[in-house]
Order: structure tokens, then C-alpha cells, then sequence
């Protein structure tokens, strides 16, 4: 982890410094792993795929239900890679 020197120091003596961002959480909206589906299809193409509306739309999987937030953390897109879970659309 690289961290870089501010130029200060604590009231010990220790010079102060600045810590990078933190990462963005992983996002959980997949009931499986992207791209372990049949190839060439999408989550769009799978009888899984919920358009949600809440305070606007968000894509997600059906599978996840229980796990769904009204934000994106468990967000997917439409063009990702299918899940080993996909099944064809009705």
C-alpha cells in the first residue's frame, strides 16, 4: 500500500500521512459469476432479469431478491456475461 507524507506531525513527533481511498465495495447483484452462462448470452437474455423500479430503475436478478438493495451495491447490467444460473427467457 503506498501512502505519501504530508509534511506534518503529531503532537508525538510522527510525521502525518495520507492514507489511499478505500476500494468500493464488490457489487453482489449476480446470483452467479459473469461470463460462467452459455456464450453469447447476456443477463438481458435470461429469464432471471428484473427491471426494479424504486426511485428510478435499477437491473437486477431475480435470484438475488432477498439480497436486493434500492441502490446499485446489487445493481447488474444488461450486456454482462452470463451467469452459470441463466436460463432462457420466456
Amino acid at each position: 500500500m503506498r501512502t505519501e507524507t504530508i509534511g506534518e506531525a503529531t503532537l508525538f513527533g510522527e510525521e502525518l500521512t495520507e492514507q489511499p481511498a478505500p476500494k468500493s465495495p464488490k457489487k453482489t447483484g449476480h446470483a452467479w459469476t459473469p461470463g460462467t452462462g452459455p456464450k453469447g448470452e447476456t443477463c438481458q437474455s435470461c429469464a432471471h432479469y428484473v427491471r426494479r423500479q424504486w426511485d428510478k430503475v435499477y437491473l437486477k436478478c431475480g435470484l438475488m431478491r432477498e439480497h436486493w438493495t434500492q441502490g446499485p451495491g446489487t445493481d447488474i447490467r444488461a450486456r454482462d456475461a452470463a451467469c452459470k444460473k441463466w436460463e432462457p427467457a420466456p
